[in-house]
């Protein structure tokens, strides 16, 4: 207890080292109430035992408008220039922030923007299971979802293509509906926690969520098979 006290306490001194000019990024491109939307609507089909064809294209359908309005925003590109305003935790800071602890305050963060309980329980789900806490701030590429060609593959599985709609979806279509969801958390994430960061005029952000950004982009970045 007397530990996550003292992390909780840290959070709050921690400062950026200077100020932040308004022409690093734009906080138009985090638009957390948006991805948190998304996020709801691919929660509840994940809710289901198992994944039809009709559910696999619904997903699809989500995550490419996601990555298209990722592209139009240039979120990448204003992520990568928010991380050029913070000082990021050093390591030992970092190893002595536990997943548990981070989890949680990832959890109260998707509550206060919105997110249902369903997609509470998907994000615990992805951050336990898929997430590591980068120990140095990570190399943002903002071409990362052009390069990867993620918008066809996304946008090109909407269509069922004459198959039964209500029919189990196959293996790989699983895969899919499952990349598109880590793309859609990770996103999220990145999108609520800089606004928090912001939240004081720009001054001031906690270790988590500078984290956040990091975990964020790692959690896409896994949902493209990085």
């Amino acid at each position: 207890m007397h530990r996550f006290t003292s992390t909780l306490f840290s959070l709050l001194l921690w400062v950026f080292p200077g100020q932040v000019h308004a022409q690093d990024f734009s906080s138009d491109a985090f638009d957390a109430k948006a991805y948190v939307s998304d996020l709801n609507v691919v929660a509840e089909i994940w809710k289901q035992d198992e994944l039809s064809n009709a559910d696999v294209s619904v997903i699809a359908s989500v995550g490419c408008g996601l990555v298209r309005k990722v592209a139009a925003d240039e979120l990448l590109l204003n992520t990568a220039n928010w991380f050029e305003t913070v000082e990021y935790p050093e390591p030992n800071v970092i190893q002595e922030t536990g997943i548990e602890e981070f989890v949680a305050f990832e959890v109260a963060e998707f509550r206060k923007a919105g997110a249902t309980d369903a997609a509470i329980a998907l994000v615990e789900q992805a951050l336990f299971d898929r997430v590591s806490m980068p120990l140095e701030a990570p190399f943002i590429d903002k071409d990362l979802l052009i390069e990867s060609d993620v918008e066809t593959s996304f946008c090109n599985a909407r269509f069922l293509g004459g198959v039964d709609p209500n029919a189990p979806a196959g293996e790989a279509e699983v895969f899919l509906a499952a990349a598109a969801t880590d793309v859609i958390v990770g996103t999220t994430t990145i999108a609520i926690d800089v606004l928090i960061s912001m939240g004081s005029g720009g001054m001031a952000a906690g270790i988590m969520t500078i984290l956040s950004g990091g975990v964020g982009y790692d959690l896409i970045k896994k949902g493209l098979g990085g």
